[in-house]
C-alpha cells in the first residue's frame, strides 16, 4: 500500500479514531527504509525484492497482533 491508497482509506472513516487504525504495511517492520511499498510492475523494485519487503513487514504485523491479544 502506498501513501495514495492509505489516503483513500483515511477519508473512507468516519472518526479520528478509525483514521488512527490505518497504516503502511512497510511501517511494521522496523528495519524498513521506507513506508510506501514499491510498485514491481513500474520497476520500481523486482518482485522478489517487494515479496520480502512484504514478508518483513507482515511478520512484524503478526508480531503486533498477537502482542494486542495477549494484552487483554
Amino acid at each position: 500500500m502506498d501513501e495514495r491508497n492509505r489516503a483513500d482509506l483515511v477519508a473512507l472513516a468516519d472518526t479520528a479514531e478509525d483514521r488512527a487504525k490505518v497504516a503502511l504495511l512497510l511501517e511494521f517492520d522496523p528495519n524498513a527504509s521506507e513506508t510506501s511499498v514499491p510498485d514491481p510492475y513500474r520497476g520500481e523494485r523486482g518482485f522478489e525484492e517487494v515479496f520480502e519487503l512484504c514478508e518483513a513487514a507482515c511478520r512484524g504485523l503478526m508480531a503486533e497482533l498477537l502482542d494486542r491479544v495477549a494484552d487483554r
